[in-house]
């Protein structure tokens, strides 16, 4: 599936080609591949790019001259909210408040950055304050402190 509108909402979400094949778990030159159109890809590959993005797979597969020409990207063909990016943030807030951290609210790729970036004591303790905070959601989830309306 060849996804011509990819370079657009790449750049438009300000990425570089090497921190969005991180994200969709490909490598550079396959990423390289697709955006350039010397590849396709299978229709899986294409949602998660999608996803990681936050656009609609119809946007990727609409070719976008503006990317190339400097014009202003157009808006999405329909508003996304980002609702997980607006429940994170929640998470963040109650459990930096319990807890004193929030590592849980992390998402996988943030963790692995941070844990690569750190020394291990500082994985250690991303570990261990990662388990204290899946405890105490636990038993906030347990005293009913958390519903579903």
């Amino acid at each position: 599936m060849p996804l011509p509108g990819l370079k657009h909402w790449r750049l438009r979400k300000r990425l570089s080609q090497k921190e969005l094949a991180r994200r969709a778990g490909l490598t550079s030159h396959h990423l390289y591949k697709i955006e350039t159109g010397k590849r396709g890809c299978n229709p899986e590959t294409a949602q998660l790019l999608a996803d990681v993005l936050q656009v609609d797979l119809e946007d990727l597969r609409r070719r976008r001259e503006d990317a190339l020409d400097g014009k202003a990207p157009p808006k999405p063909s329909r508003a996304r909210i980002p609702y997980r990016n607006v429940h994170q943030a929640y998470l963040r807030l109650i459990l930096k408040g319990a807890v004193g951290s929030a590592y849980a609210a992390m998402d996988e790729w943030e963790i692995e950055e941070y844990c690569e970036e750190g020394t291990w004591e500082d994985a250690i303790e991303a570990v261990r304050a990662r388990k204290r905070e899946i405890e105490f959601l636990g038993e906030a989830l347990e005293a009913g402190g958390a519903t579903g309306s």
